[in-house]
């Protein structure tokens, strides 16, 4: 009976070692959104290639692409640090093609936890460096897509989540 108080210590401490945040389910493109994807993919090498216009038409293709979009200086912000990290860059399509995916998750993400962000971020600024971008501007990418995520997501890290 003296070891009981010790054992229901134990076993709780035991118990929320084994609760971390969940992993949300990451969303693919259905129906028109597979258009709307492809259409952010084209404006990704229109802004490369330097055309006038194209920041703005990636900016609008961003907030048209979920039925409830990023708020509006965030897709600005998005569409602008996009433009500047890519402009005059030799992008190919399957960069844009891959880059406009991870766009969709960005956007579309509404249950990603800390760890599937991180990894979101990390993976489209990869991608903006495959495409030549520079390291500074891939991260700058990157953390508008952190502020999205925290401005849609409903995965809210609580104090019971481990790392």
């Amino acid at each position: 009976m003296k070891n009981q108080p010790t054992l229901i210590v134990l076993m709780l401490v035991l118990g929320a070692a084994g609760c971390r945040q969940s992993d949300g389910a990451l969303p693919t493109p259905a129906g028109e959104q597979v258009n709307k994807t492809g259409d952010i993919a084209r404006d990704l090498l229109n802004v490369a290639s330097g055309q006038a216009g194209a920041p703005e038409d990636l900016r609008q293709d961003i907030e048209g692409l979920t039925a409830a979009p990023p708020p509006p200086h965030l897709a600005e912000a998005l569409s602008a640090r996009l433009a500047e990290a890519l402009k005059g860059l030799a992008l190919n399509e399957e960069t844009a093609n891959k880059l406009a995916g991870q766009l969709f998750v960005a956007v579309g993400g509404r249950d990603l936890s800390e760890r599937q962000i991180a990894t979101l971020k990390q993976d489209i600024a990869a991608t903006v460096t495959q495409g030549g971008a520079s390291a500074e501007h891939a991260a700058a990418v990157g953390d508008v897509v952190g502020e999205i995520q925290a401005a849609l997501g409903t995965n809210r890290r609580r104090w019971w989540h481990v790392r």
